[in-house]
């Protein structure tokens, strides 16, 4: 035949064996033709969409210059856990791109929102909204994003359903002096959520409110939370997910009207407290009557009075039948003073406010509490 049989060890065989050979060959040539046509098919441009869903748990939009990605990394979660999920924004243009942080809450600063949505597409928190007045914000200064350069960030969420969406903010005036800032959304992750049980928490009183988080056997890191308070003086604002020094998580006073707290562990269920103290059973202004108030054990009693002038009001009070819960000086000057006892236990007591303007003016109320 003219060749060289080493190099053709299939020549050695059977006819059999021959056209078994033959047979892959021939196949082997399909398959490369096929290869090919794929590739040419890989090669013709996609739809000009903006809008795609890539890997598993992974979505992006692109538009004015910039790619906004979400990804998630995993598709099955306990309800209600809290995760870390991966933003990225990426200039895939040939200009620089000015992103805008956003404010949210008490003035803070987050580049990007991921929102958790129920069946109708409206965001869900794990808090209830913080009672006002809130600050006015100063706007925060858009910054560049160069050409292939790619802003990334990790931002916690609680998974009350099981879909999520990413926003960011961006200039669709760069490259002049102007900005106008447009929201860009990426399309929904969707993942599966199945029935956990959230841990145990208990709430504390040793010196302030002090809810403790039991920790799950085998989760790692630190307990990150997000609460609000009110108090009479002092409470609590962290409305951006924190880190816990430790298991537990302090209201910020003794005695707190409202406190709402979120903690748990990255990627396992949260621990809720929403607590509210019992509603004011009076309120006294002066002029005070001569006549005892009546309060039952337990309830809590809330005294205001303007100032009339400087200095500081002095309130006294029996502890054996009255705690007090707060004291709060209301205004810039300030113009009004509060002050809150809870009732302990039966008996007749008194409250003294000695006046600091006029000097030597004194408030006395007189409580008979009951049962």
């Amino acid at each position: 035949m003219g060749c060289n049989e080493s190099s053709r060890p299939w020549h050695r065989h059977s006819v059999a064996s021959w056209s078994v050979v033959q047979t892959e060959d021939i196949t082997s040539i399909s398959m490369r033709r096929l290869f090919a046509i794929l590739v040419l098919f890989a090669a013709v441009p996609a739809s000009s969409s903006r809008v795609a869903a890539a890997a598993p748990g992974q979505v992006s939009v692109r538009a004015h210059g910039v790619k906004l990605t979400l990804t998630v990394p995993r598709r099955v979660y306990p309800q209600n856990a809290l995760i870390a999920v991966h933003v990225s924004l990426r200039n895939v243009s040939r200009r620089t791109i000015w992103e805008a942080p956003m404010v949210v809450g008490y003035c803070y600063r987050v580049d990007f929102l991921v929102d958790v949505l129920d069946t109708k597409g409206q965001p869900l928190s794990p808090l209830p909204p913080a009672p006002g007045p809130y600050p006015p914000c100063p706007a925060p200064l858009p910054y560049p994003l160069h050409p292939a350069q790619t802003l990334s960030r990790t931002v916690f969420v609680v998974l009350l359903a099981g879909r999520l969406r990413a926003t960011a903010n961006v200039n669709t005036l760069s490259g002049t002096r102007n900005y106008a800032g447009m929201d860009l959304v990426t399309p929904v992750v969707t993942v599966t959520l199945h029935p956990a049980s959230a841990p145990a928490v208990t709430v504390q009183t040793p010196s302030n409110t002090v809810a403790v988080v039991a920790k799950p056997p085998d989760a790692k890191g630190p307990l990150r939370y997000e609460q609000w308070s009110i108090c009479g003086v002092g409470g609590a604002r962290v409305l951006t997910w924190s880190t816990a020094a430790s298991s537990s998580v302090d209201a910020g006073c003794l005695q707190p009207r409202e406190w709402h707290l979120v903690a748990g562990w990255v990627n396992y269920p949260v621990a809720f407290v929403n607590m509210k103290s019992p509603t004011a059973s009076i309120v006294l202004t002066p002029p005070f009557s001569a006549t005892p108030y009546t309060i039952h054990v337990g309830e809590v009693l809330e005294v205001k009075v303007l100032l009339l002038g400087p200095g500081e009001d002095v309130a006294d009070a029996d502890s054996a039948y009255l705690r007090l819960l707060s004291t709060a000086a209301i205004g810039a000057e300030p113009v009004r003073y509060d002050w809150r006892w809870q009732a302990l236990k039966t008996g007749n007591t008194q409250i003294t406010i000695n006046r600091q303007y006029p000097s030597g003016l004194q408030y006395v109320i007189r409580l008979h509490i009951v049962p």
